[in-house]
């Protein structure tokens, strides 16, 4: 039984006054993979990565400048990192990623 009421009663209107209505916003708590990635962009390595990627783009690196930065394409993901990658791939609904994230899991020794 649902019991909706036209007019508030008069006892909270007289309680209330004149008083402003309230607005209360509960904010969603970030995840752990959006807490990584925005202090990566702010507080990390964001603009190092891209000073990298500025310098291997337009062939400033040195030979081992060049060995390293395209080892960061075979770079593992730790467990905790991969498992908000796989939440992030459900959310969006690309399912799809899940098994290539996987392949990229680092594995402990």
């Amino acid at each position: 039984m649902i019991v909706t009421f036209s007019k508030p009663l008069r006892s909270w209107e007289k309680f209330l006054g004149h008083s402003k209505p309230v607005s209360i916003i509960i904010s969603k708590p970030k995840t752990e993979l959006e807490q990584k990635l925005e202090w990566f962009t702010y507080k990390g390595s964001g603009a190092i990565l891209k000073a990298y990627k500025f310098l291997y783009d337009n062939n400033l690196l040195h030979e081992y400048e060049k060995t390293n930065y395209l080892a960061l394409n075979n770079m593992e993901y730790p467990p905790d990192l991969a498992s908000g990658l796989i939440e992030r791939a459900i959310l969006f609904k690309r399912e799809d990623l899940i098994p290539t994230i996987k392949e990229n899991i680092k594995r402990r020794n």
